[in-house]
């Protein structure tokens, strides 16, 4: 024996509304990925250093009482951060994909 659902649809778009109303009662789609996204590194990567070197604007000098690199110890963000996006420079894109189950999540990373 089925349920009885009543369902009540809204819309300000007749043809998405139709569209709606003839897929009740059929299965669901199979399911896509749970988590989708793409990190353009090489398009980004300048606005990503003037965002590190704005967080370090009107810092303190550091001193450390360990430092290696004689009396220019680099500024955390524009010196340190931007580095790591420099070692990476080779990467121009990176798209992750995770897809769910109840026992499994899978990710997926490319880097290209």
């Amino acid at each position: 024996m089925q349920a009885c659902r009543k369902l009540t649809f809204i819309a300000n778009d007749a043809t998405l509304l139709g569209e709606v109303m003839d897929r009740t009662g059929t299965g669901s789609v199979a399911a896509g990925p749970a988590y989708a996204a793409e990190f353009r590194h090489a398009a980004a990567r300048s606005d990503y250093e003037r965002i590190m070197q704005a967080l370090d604007f009107g810092a303190r000098t550091q001193s450390f009482f360990f430092n290696p690199q004689g009396d220019r110890t680099p500024a955390f963000f524009s010196g340190n951060l931007s580095s790591l996006s420099a070692v990476f420079g080779f990467v121009q894109n990176v798209a992750i994909t995770q897809l769910e189950s109840p026992t499994v999540q899978r990710q997926t990373v490319v880097y290209e």
